[in-house]
């Protein structure tokens, strides 16, 4: 109830003024308390007599399970767009913009790290020119209509054994960008490049990297052509409740 402490009284407040615009008045000696009850029924002299209005209360119960209701249903589309990931590798014509890529980069920025180290760099570019210059690295570029390069940041990485938490850090931090390409209507697979040596070496010759920047994935961008369906990998046999 503590969330919606701000509604309630918001409500309470709304009726109170209504009350007193219709000439309602708290019955003497009970100051403190207002009987919404004697809302129900608006005065003669309102212009709408005979007329009944909604309890308060009834409307703050309302209130209450309609943000409920909201709530669970973001909640859902969070799940929904889990569970609709796919891998998409067929684009159409369709440009994706620099704005939605600052967006996937800062969602992907967004991911969990090892005491928050955050050890990325990201690169990114719909341009055809560049695409096609990485794709010399890894053909498979070759299809996007845009790129994410997440690199790992060499100045960022954590000392003795956490050092090669970067990976899973950068590993989160594309799959968070993978959902939100499906959230947007984008088409994305994940393309990878660490620990192939050739295909590091390839993007690191490519970018003209400095050496504190290691190439860990490319994510391929584009508008989907055609249907492309999720697979359910659900499998109970995986999993167990200890």
């Amino acid at each position: 109830m503590k969330k919606y402490e701000g509604v309630l009284l918001v409500l309470m407040a709304l009726a109170l003024g209504l009350a007193i615009w219709h000439g309602v008045r708290v019955p003497s000696g009970e100051p403190e308390v207002l009987d919404f009850t004697m809302l129900e029924k608006v005065p003669d002299d309102s212009g709408i007599a005979g007329k009944t209005m909604d309890n308060p209360m009834k409307n703050i119960k309302s209130t209450e399970k309609a943000m409920a209701k909201m709530e669970n249903q973001q909640l859902n589309n969070v799940v929904q767009t889990i569970l609709n990931r796919k891998s998409v590798r067929k684009y159409s014509d369709r440009e994706v913009s620099e704005k939605d890529l600052i967006l996937l980069a800062r969602t992907a920025m967004a991911a969990p790290t090892a005491r928050d180290s955050r050890p990325w760099y990201i690169f990114a570019t719909n341009k055809k020119a560049e695409i096609e210059k990485l794709s010399e690295a890894y053909a498979q570029i070759g299809n996007a209509k845009a790129l994410l390069i997440i690199c790992g940041n060499r100045d960022k990485f954590l000392e003795g054994p956490g050092e090669l938490y970067w990976m899973q850090d950068c590993a989160a931090a594309t799959e968070n960008a993978l959902l939100a390409a499906e959230s947007l209507g984008i088409g994305a697979v994940w393309l990878g490049i660490c620990p192939n040596k050739q295909r590091m070496d390839g993007i690191t010759k490519v970018l003209k990297l400095s050496d504190n920047l290691v190439p860990f994935s490319v994510i391929s961008l584009g508008y989907p052509e055609g249907e492309n369906q999720p697979k359910d990998k659900w499998d109970e046999n995986a999993f167990k409740i200890l």
